[in-house]
C-alpha cells in the first residue's frame, strides 16, 4: 500500500529497512533528532507504566489465589 504511494516495490522497501545507511539517508534525515528523543522517552515511560500495571495486577491475582 505504501509502496504504491511512494512508487517503490516491496523489495525496495525491504532493501531500505535492511540497510542502516540507507535508512539514515532515505528516512531519518527527515526526522529531527530531538523529536526522536522525545518520542523514545514517551515510549519508555508508557512501557514502564504498563509493566508496573501488569506486575501489580499479577500480584493481586496471586494474592487472591493464595487466600
Amino acid at each position: 500500500m505504501l509502496g504504491a504511494r511512494v512508487q517503490r516495490t516491496a523489495e525496495e522497501f525491504r532493501a531500505v529497512l535492511d540497510s542502516p545507511q540507507q535508512m539514515a539517508a532515505d528516512l531519518w534525515q527527515h526526522v529531527p533528532q530531538t523529536l526522536l528523543e522525545q518520542i523514545e522517552q514517551r515510549m519508555y515511560t508508557c512501557a514502564r507504566e504498563q509493566m508496573l500495571v501488569y506486575l501489580d495486577e499479577s500480584a493481586v491475582e496471586q494474592q487472591a489465589r493464595d487466600d
